[in-house]
C-alpha cells in the first residue's frame, strides 16, 4: 500500500503526502510523462491519464467543438426517458442522436486498456495514478442535460419527480463507476459537486434531494470497492454532512478558495483533504505555498494532501515541467 493509500485510511505515515493532479494532452501524454520520470518521481501522485476524461461525457451532453452542455430535456415531462434508460444507455442514446460524441461507446470501451496498460508500466514509480472514472452527483447530471434554472424551477414544480429521477441515477450509476474504475486498474473516481452545493441550490433542497440521493450514490460506489474523490470547485463552508459518510473511505479535493487547514480540521477524524493549489503558481500563489509549508512544519496533520486546485489539474507539455518546482517547499518541510 502506497502513500495515498494510507493517508486516504487516516493512518499516521510522519509526512503529508505531494501529490498534484498532472494530465496532458492526449496524444502526448505518455511520450511527455516518460520523459519527465525523474521529475515526476519527485511526487506521490497524481497522474491522470486522459482517456480517463471519456467517462466524464456520461454526464456531460457536449463535444469538444460545444463550450456548454447542450440542453437535452426541454420540460419537466423529458424525465421519463431519462428514468426509463438509467444515466449510462441514457447517455449513449443521446450522443448519438445528438451528434454528440458519437463514438462514445467505443471510447468507454478502448479507455480500460489504454489507463491499465500505462499504470501497470509506471507502477514501480511510485507515483500514483488520481482516478480511473469520473462522474458528478446526480442532481449535477440532471442540471447538466436539463439545464440549471430549468432544473431549479423543476424542484420548486414538481420536487418528488425529481428527487425520483435523481435516486435512479444514484442506484444505478455507483456500478458503471466503479467497474469502469477498477478495469482502469485505479480504484478512485472523482466525483463532482458542480450545481449540487447548499450555496448553489439552497439548503432546502440540498438536504431534501441533492444530499439524500448523493449519499446513496457514494455508499454505492464504496460497497463496489472504490474510493470517491469528492471534488468541490467552490468554498463550502459547512461540509459537516459529509460526515454522514463511513470515515476512511473517501478523499475530499478543495477549491483553491478554500482555507486548507480549517477543512483538514473540520474533517479530521473522518477523510483526506486534497489541495488547493494553481499550478503554475503567480506571486501570490508562492508566497501562500512558503507560508504554508512553514505552517505545516511545527505538525503535520494526517489527513493532508497536497495538491492542485481540485478542478485545474496541471497540463503537462515538454515546455513546463520545471514550473512544478513550485511545491518544492512542501517536498523539503513535510
Amino acid at each position: 500500500m502506497g502513500i495515498i493509500e494510507e493517508t486516504i485510511k487516516l493512518e499516521n505515515t510522519g509526512r503529508i503526502p505531494v501529490a498534484p493532479v498532472i494530465t496532458s494532452k492526449r496524444e502526448k501524454f505518455v511520450e511527455v510523462v516518460k520523459s519527465n520520470e525523474s521529475v515526476l518521481k519527485k511526487f506521490d501522485g497524481f497522474l491522470l491519464h486522459p482517456a480517463v476524461f471519456d467517462s466524464g461525457w456520461v454526464y456531460t451532453p457536449s463535444k469538444p467543438s460545444l463550450r456548454e452542455p447542450m440542453q437535452i430535456i426541454k420540460d419537466i415531462d423529458g424525465y421519463e426517458e431519462l428514468s426509463d434508460f438509467g444515466p449510462v444507455e441514457y447517455a449513449m442514446k443521446i450522443h448519438k442522436e445528438n451528434d454528440l460524441m458519437v463514438d462514445l461507446e467505443k471510447r468507454l470501451a478502448e479507455t480500460p486498456n489504454l489507463v491499465s496498460g500505462f499504470v501497470e508500466e509506471t507502477e514501480d514509480w511510485g507515483v500514483a495514478n488520481y482516478c480511473g472514472a469520473m462522474g458528478i452527483t446526480p442532481i449535477g447530471y440532471i442540471s447538466y442535460y436539463r439545464g440549471f434554472n430549468e432544473t431549479m424551477r423543476d424542484m420548486a414544480k414538481d420536487q418528488q419527480k425529481i428527487y425520483s429521477t435523481a435516486m435512479i441515477i444514484a442506484k444505478m450509476y455507483p456500478k458503471f463507476l466503479a467497474e469502469f474504475a477498477k478495469s482502469c486498474k485505479v480504484p478512485r473516481v472523482w466525483i463532482s459537486f458542480t450545481n449540487a452545493t447548499p450555496a448553489i441550490v439552497g439548503d432546502y433542497y440540498f438536504d431534501k434531494i441533492v444530499w439524500p440521493t448523493t449519499k446513496i450514490m457514494l455508499e454505492g460506489m464504496m460497497k463496489e470497492g472504490v474510493v470517491p474523490i469528492i471534488q468541490f470547485e467552490e468554498n463550502v463552508k459547512n461540509m459537516k454532512f459529509l460526515t454522514q459518510l463511513p470515515p476512511r473511505s473517501y478523499a475530499v479535493h478543495i477549491s483553491r478558495d478554500s482555507d486548507l487547514l480549517r477543512v483538514s480540521e473540520m474533517l479530521s477524524n473522518q477523510a483526506t483533504i486534497m489541495g488547493n493549489f494553481k499550478v503554475p503558481a503567480d506571486q501570490e500563489e508562492e508566497n501562500r505555498i512558503r507560508d504554508l509549508a512553514g505552517r505545516l512544519a511545527s505538525g503535520v496533520p494526517k489527513n493532508l494532501i497536497v495538491s492542485t486546485d481540485g478542478g485545474e489539474p496541471f497540463i503537462l507539455t515538454s515546455h513546463n515541467v520545471e514550473k512544478l518546482s513550485t511545491l518544492d517547499p512542501f517536498l523539503k518541510k513535510c
